[in-house]
């Protein structure tokens, strides 16, 4: 390391009077000016300065590539999650499907045990032949058959 390396590495100003610092600016400029024309390199005869300024290219093209990096990488994070996204989508469309083939299985199943337990009551009351019998009889039978078009799915349109 050379002498002058040393001489310019530490630089201490110590008062609030800004007097002070307006004197002693123009001194730390060429104080830096001078360690940056330092040899920093014998062999290569290499300058600081021309160092710092390959050290700070470098370090921006780093800090470039980072950056290109991290768009893709959230590109690619983005493509993932809608990726999921779809998959969960198609997975709650196809939850929805089999719940709405389940309830109408579990319909078509309560109607015909509500058809069953009509048919019953009507050959209970089939013996019997008085008009409010008979009245309720054909209540039984037009229900039996709006309950066997439900069944069909032939239903009357609105």
């Amino acid at each position: 390391m050379s002498e002058s390396f040393k001489k310019y590495t530490k630089v201490q100003v110590r008062d609030a009077d800004w007097s002070i610092w307006r004197k002693m600016r123009p001194k730390l400029i060429e104080a830096v000016r001078e360690f940056l024309d330092s040899v920093i390199d014998d062999r290569n005869n290499k300058l600081i300065r021309e160092e710092t300024v390959k050290f700070t290219e470098a370090l921006l093209e780093f800090g470039k590539d980072k950056i290109k990096d991290t768009s893709k990488n959230n590109v690619i994070t983005i493509a993932e999650i809608d990726r999921i996204y779809g998959q969960k989508r198609k997975a709650n469309a196809e939850i929805r499907k089999l719940n709405a083939e389940s309830d109408a299985i579990e319909i078509k199943n309560n109607i015909k045990r509500l058809y069953v337990a009509m048919a019953g009551m009507k050959m209970l009351i089939s013996g019997i032949k008085n008009e409010e019998e008979i009245i309720f009889s054909r209540q039984i039978d037009a229900f039996l058959k709006v309950l066997k078009r439900i069944e069909s799915d032939n239903l009357p349109e609105n």
